[in-house]
């Protein structure tokens, strides 16, 4: 009678090592290759539960589907980072953009704000003037914040 290979406690039949070596802290256990599968199967299930949820929202509520119809770039004068931006009327927009002084003794309106009109033709984006922003309290205001948080 043939001797077969001795065996370990733990190790399957046909000499592979266990599923649970290949966890990513060598503890042994495959406590995390559990956890993984159930979290994934948890996630498809809320996946599906929402869909059937926004499907029966869009029937109650009607939807409007968006997507980006075009990207455009705004150039500034200034190296800054756009901060936020508010629709005024139909097409005309007011940004206002963080900026890094450096040398610079306080800031001007014009240093981060701007107001572009979208061109309803090309759909491009063209700077106005900042008019709107000319109001005496609000140049006030707006350089006694800007003395106050430099």
């Amino acid at each position: 009678m043939a001797e077969s290979p001795e065996k370990t406690p733990g190790t399957p039949a046909d000499g592979a090592p266990p599923a649970a070596a290949a966890s990513p802290d060598g503890s042994g256990h495959a406590a995390y290759e559990v956890v993984r599968r159930r979290l994934h199967a948890h996630a498809g299930e809320l996946r599906t539960r929402l869909d059937r949820l926004d499907a029966r929202r869009r029937e109650v509520f009607g939807g409007i589907d968006h997507r980006i119809l075009r990207a455009e770039r705004i150039t500034t004068a200034h190296n800054c980072v756009p901060h936020d931006m508010v629709q005024l009327d139909h097409g005309r927009f007011l940004f206002g953009f963080n900026l890094q002084l450096g040398l610079k003794r306080g800031a001007e309106p014009s240093d981060v704000f701007a107001v572009y009109r979208r061109d309803d033709a090309d759909g491009t984006l063209r700077e106005e003037d900042l008019s709107l922003l000319g109001d005496s309290r609000f140049l006030a205001d707006f350089r006694r914040l800007y003395h106050v948080y430099e």
